[in-house]
């Protein structure tokens, strides 16, 4: 659903914006299990925080195991993006040996000799 303003997140001293939306399970892969989408539901509105050049900073899912009937199995996933310490892109390594150059073959000399015998 559309989007909505929230409370600021308190992120490494900071204060960001907030939002919180509504959504399905089904649009959300990686925040549970993949095996779990079928007896899962969100509790609470999904909370994205922003940093100040506007990028995800945080995202916060509160999912409840509708499985379990004597108690309310709520799982909080919190998932920050830490881009100062993101590092480069490492060089490309090899996965296989520089090929080689074969030794030569001690007896194709031989018969490209006139009159040599093998």
């Amino acid at each position: 659903a559309k989007p909505v303003a929230a409370t600021p997140t308190l992120l490494a001293g900071r204060s960001l914006p907030t939002v919180t939306a509504t959504g399905a399970v089904a649009d959300a892969p990686g925040l549970m299990a993949t095996d779990a989408a079928s007896f899962t539901v969100f509790a609470q509105p999904l909370s994205f925080a922003f940093d100040e050049q506007g990028r995800i900073a945080q995202l916060t899912a509160v999912m409840r195991n509708t499985r379990m009937t004597d108690v309310d199995l709520l799982v909080t996933t919190v998932i920050t993006f830490d881009y100062a310490s993101a590092a480069g892109i490492p060089a490309p390594d090899p996965t296989a040996p520089p090929p080689t150059t074969p030794a030569p073959d001690p007896t194709a000399a031989a018969s490209a000799t006139p009159g040599a015998t093998r």
